[in-house]
């Protein structure tokens, strides 16, 4: 048992330092995150270029998620950001083609 929670506290030791590793851009900050809930939205497919791009696509698909009644009055029980996470690759792929 000891053999593993040596590698598993080094590992949450250097979990902050790989989530930074990424910027963040907060979409919506409706108040502390310990008491909203926190949605953290990833984009696949966005290359460097495009990052802007993700933040934009990202905006309306929250904007759009609570466009309609009743999702209108929960909105400011959520939190979201985006992960500007590059890829190599442009667009989404069909699983299997690469």
């Amino acid at each position: 048992m000891k053999r593993r929670a040596l590698p598993l506290a080094a590992a949450l030791t250097l979990l902050p330092a790989l989530a930074s590793a990424f910027p963040v851009t907060e979409i919506q900050q409706a108040g502390p995150s310990t008491q909203r809930f926190n949605v953290v939205i990833l984009g696949d497919g966005y290359r460097a270029s495009e990052q802007g791009k993700l933040t934009s696509d990202a905006k309306t698909l929250v904007s759009e998620l609570f466009n309609d009644v009743p999702y209108q009055s929960y909105r400011q029980l959520f939190n979201f950001k985006v992960i500007q996470s590059i890829s190599q690759d442009s667009g989404a792929a069909a699983p299997g083609s690469k």
